[in-house]
């Protein structure tokens, strides 16, 4: 089971590195749950199905972001995109 994930994932990789010519992978979420042979048989999948020029240099591991970074990056993307913390706050009042 875990290998046939590994080679459909492979699949889809293989033409992203083609597409993106990218050195690293970096897998992160809940499919970092699937363990080191999830990793190994990904990378053997990899190397068989990939055009060998991009997939030779293309190296797969998992994130060392915890579970919670998809949050805490949207949560900075909203404030970098909608906060302005150095100009005037027109429209603003304070109460004391």
């Amino acid at each position: 089971f875990v290998s046939g994930l590994a080679e459909d994932l492979a699949f889809a990789l293989s033409n992203v590195l083609v597409i993106y010519n990218t050195d690293h992978i970096i897998i992160g979420g809940k499919g970092q749950r699937l363990g080191k042979y999830y990793l190994k048989e990904l990378e053997k999948h990899l190397k068989a199905q990939g055009f060998a020029i991009f997939v030779s240099r293309a190296g797969v591991m998992y994130t060392n972001l915890s579970d919670d970074a998809i949050m805490r990056g949207a949560a900075r993307y909203y404030v970098d995109k909608f906060y302005q913390f150095f100009e005037d706050m027109n429209g603003f009042f304070v109460i004391e």
